[in-house]
């Protein structure tokens, strides 16, 4: 029987989730609502990996629930997991899809995940829900002070990566505004974005 196999993990999406389990799904190209839509059936394809690669990344796909803790994650063990899970969505998104369907991608999310340990985080969060996602939900910004990585963790949570050798004061730490943040994230989109409710929230 066909199995519907998400690339950008469903516990994830259902932290955009309103009750019932639904959100809302947009158009990249129009910036239009498609349709308010449960998790279960979004951002996914039929039989795109193996059940072996389904079942390799379950473990990582659990960190997500230990994500929205107010601290940094100082742990060895914390931050390796958080790795491998950015990792896993920098190698496993909508515009990879074609590139890693049916094969064993696994030392590709290792190479990138022990990369990414080697960069420091800094948490941003809000007091209200203003953060959308997408296909792509990791994102890599090229700028003139170096390359960082952004990734909306919730509709209320940000974590910024930046290399170790540029780490900055905390008061320096990269920040943006919701808006600025939802721009990127729809700029970056490859066709899909995800909001709590049925705005986009753009500047």
């Amino acid at each position: 029987m066909p199995q519907f196999q998400h690339y950008v993990q469903q516990a994830y999406l259902r932290r955009w989730t309103r009750p019932r389990d639904y959100l809302f799904l947009f158009d990249k190209g129009t910036r239009t609502l498609l349709r308010r839509t449960s998790s279960k059936s979004i951002l996914g394809e039929f039989d795109w990996q193996s059940q072996e690669m389904e079942s390799a990344f379950a473990q990582v796909e659990s960190v997500i629930g230990n994500t929205d803790a107010t601290s940094e994650i100082t742990d060895f063990r914390g931050k390796k997991e958080f790795t491998d899970w950015l990792a896993l969505h920098l190698v496993r998104n909508r515009a990879n899809l074609a590139t890693i369907r049916g094969t064993d991608y696994q030392s590709r999310v290792r190479d990138t995940s022990n990369m990414l340990l080697q960069w420091h985080g800094f948490w941003q969060n809000f007091t209200e829900n203003v953060l959308i996602t997408s296909d792509n939900p990791v994102v890599l910004i090229r700028s003139t002070t170096g390359d960082f990585f952004i990734a909306p963790l919730s509709p209320r949570r940000c974590v910024y990566v930046v290399p170790q050798d540029r780490m900055p004061m905390e008061h320096n730490a990269p920040g943006f505004w919701p808006p600025t943040l939802n721009q990127i994230m729809v700029n970056t989109a490859r066709s899909y974005c995800i909001s709590f409710d049925a705005s986009l929230h753009l500047p």
